[in-house]
């Protein structure tokens, strides 16, 4: 798993290769943290951040309408995590992305990794980063040799996820959050999945769904996420694959998502509480090739940052204007 900095962003990220340890990498390219998977360890880079991608930075005219009050323009922004040449692993998938401070904006190349966490022989899975309200910054991930085996795990950084704290393991048969980061409530209690809390305090909560269902599903909950009703199919195709959304300042809700296969990612904007969508930017349409496991943030200065699994390469990371 390589961590990432973007510009107001932490990413952490899941590459898998052959190495004999397993875990995650921690990269930082601005104030903005970004973690992902890979088959080897956790790592955290502490290092000078400067400089663009000139090769893989788009500034795009495009403005896409969703009505009169309602739009997204972009991408603004395309960049890899590394350099074509540059690419320190075999492959990488499932990216979390945060932001740690609005103050301290650099972007560009990464230096310094530093191993954050490892498993000889063992994978790290799906790292997910959350804050509380005290600041403390939290991150999940998974240990096991497979799904099944699978054993969460849990690191705290009390100064912006430059230093970790060491790994706690959850209660037996707990995860945390499996890929999306979670609902903090106003109780201070984390409500994990692709939830949100719409204007009567209900909760909401979107399912991908296996094959043969095909469509998102959505349940609602009436009790602060204490009990949940029965799984509806929605409008929206899912071809059992991850997803991430985030509510935005006007209200909208954004959401990443694939429709048909891996090989098209999309992002939709629902304005009355994921009753209906409507699609708005088309981030990647090229079948065969994989285009997964996006990561949503919205950034302090209004800005929509995406990250996702490309082609199982690189972690991609894309900037939106709504």
């Amino acid at each position: 798993m390589r961590p990432y900095i973007s510009s107001r962003a932490l990413y952490f990220v899941n590459e898998g290769g052959k190495a004999a340890a397993h875990g995650l990498r921690l990269l930082r390219r601005s104030d903005t943290l970004i973690l992902s998977k890979d088959s080897s360890c956790l790592f955290s880079n502490k290092g000078k951040v400067g400089g663009v991608y000139a090769d893989t930075t788009t500034w795009m005219a495009q403005a896409l309408n969703m009505s009169k009050d309602h739009s997204v323009q972009g991408p603004l922004i395309e960049a890899f995590t590394f350099a074509a040449n540059f690419v320190p692993f075999n492959s990488c998938h499932a990216s979390t992305i945060f932001e740690v401070d609005k103050d301290n904006v650099l972007d560009g190349y990464w230096h310094s990794l530093v191993i954050v966490d490892e498993e000889n022989n063992v994978p790290i899975w799906n790292p997910v980063l959350s804050k509380l309200q005290s600041n403390e910054l939290l991150l999940f991930y998974k240990i096991g040799q497979e799904v099944q085996k699978w054993s969460g795990c849990m690191k705290r950084s009390y100064d912006g996820g430059i230093t970790w704290t060491e790994r706690e393991q959850l209660p037996l048969g707990i995860l945390g959050p499996i890929k999306n980061k979670p609902l903090v409530l106003e109780n201070g209690n984390l409500l994990c999945g692709s939830s949100i809390q719409i204007a009567n305090g209900t909760l909401r909560v979107l399912l991908r769904s296996f094959e043969g269902i095909d469509r998102f599903c959505i349940s609602e909950s009436l009790d602060g996420g204490q009990s949940w009703d029965y799984a509806k199919p929605t409008e929206l195709p899912n071809p059992n694959s991850g997803i991430d959304s985030v509510k935005l300042r006007d209200g909208c809700l954004l959401l990443a998502y694939n429709t048909i296969s891996r090989g098209i990612l999309k992002v939709s904007l629902s304005i009355d509480d994921e009753d209906s969508w409507n699609d708005v930017v088309t981030l990647e349409e090229t079948m065969g090739m994989e285009f997964s496991y996006p990561a949503v943030i919205q950034a302090s200065d209004g800005l929509v940052h995406i990250t996702y699994t490309y082609n199982r390469t690189q972690i991609k990371h894309v900037v939106l204007q709504p």
